[in-house]
């Protein structure tokens, strides 16, 4: 069972090899693969494995996109492909469960201009309470109707 520290290094090892390469999809799946480890650690490190290469990943990607006559994937749909390519047992539930916001946060981060503040302090969200103290009684009151049924006119479920 590999660890964090040795899953980072040998994504260091491919980055080092990939830098004199210059390659761009290369280049994407190891910040994902970085994300998906500080995300999943022990899930992440037990499949990221030398026998499993970002470069054979974008070659499998490569040949998922031209089956389906595309030319990429949109971010998603990018993020399953690179999962499954690295044996993940719930792909969809991973991206659907967090990875995709990480990853966003993660891609937000390293090109926020600079002396801005950091974006992940002001998400409201329960892993971040102060955000969300802060945000209490500041959002407008909603109306909600009694009930919407499919009888209502397509204005009362927009006033909804």
């Amino acid at each position: 069972m590999a660890t964090k520290e040795e899953a980072q290094a040998l994504i260091e090892r491919w980055e080092a090899k990939n830098q004199k390469k210059n390659d761009a999809g290369t280049s994407q799946i190891l910040q994902f693969l970085r994300v998906w480890l500080d995300y999943r650690p022990k899930e992440a490190a037990e499949l990221i494995t030398e026998g499993k290469t970002p470069d054979d990943c974008y070659l499998t990607m490569h040949r998922k996109a031209k089956k389906k006559n595309q030319h990429s994937a949109g971010d998603a749909e990018a993020m399953e492909w690179i999962l499954e390519y690295y044996g993940a047992k719930d792909p969809k539930g991973l991206i659907e469960g967090g990875l995709m916001y990480a990853v966003a946060l993660d891609t937000a981060q390293r090109f926020k201009p600079y002396g801005t503040p950091d974006m992940a302090e002001h998400v409201p969200t329960t892993a971040n309470p102060t955000a969300l103290s802060e945000m209490e009684g500041t959002a407008p009151a909603q109306h909600k109707p009694a009930s919407v049924t499919a009888d209502d006119s397509l204005d009362a479920l927009l006033d909804w």
